[in-house]
């Protein structure tokens, strides 16, 4: 099911599921209502999504074309499913390095660090990537691929 991220979460259920949640939940207790903006983004998302649907097939074949080609230049990806393919690394100082080289090569990932989570770096695909685009992507980590495993 893909989601429409725009700002904090959604949760969809039943009616006595929600209840539970909005007066159980801590991190509920004190939170807003999504901002106009947050709430006109979801809902254009999901009406490009109704009148689109093959953007979800382009999406989720351009995350398994580079799972797979990272695959097979060894570089790890857990076991994600989604356009948003994590990369461990055996360190902060790694996933920096690492982050740093790939933004001199015109490409972007996000690097995580802990307390956050374990050192990594967060790739995430659109539909629109071009498989020249990916074809990149995984050529400059399959370089990195000695570098980056944990």
């Amino acid at each position: 099911m893909p989601t429409a991220g725009a700002l904090g979460g959604a949760v969809a259920g039943s009616e006595e599921a929600i209840h539970y949640l909005k007066h159980h939940a801590r991190s509920l207790m004190f939170s807003a209502s999504m901002t106009p903006a947050s709430t006109a983004a979801a809902l254009t998302a999901l009406r490009i999504l109704r009148d689109e649907p093959e953007l979800v097939d382009s999406l989720q074949a351009n995350a398994d074309h580079v799972r797979r080609g990272l695959a097979a230049a060894g570089v790890q990806t857990g076991a994600s499913t989604t356009p948003i393919i994590p990369i461990p690394t055996p360190g902060g100082m790694e996933t920096l390095s690492t982050w740093h080289r790939l933004i001199e090569r015109g490409i972007y990932v996000n690097p995580v660090l802990p307390p956050a989570a374990s050192p990594r770096l967060r790739t995430s695909f659109m539909a629109t990537h071009t498989v020249d685009q990916l074809d990149r992507v995984i050529e400059a980590f399959a370089e990195e691929a000695e570098l980056i495993s944990p």
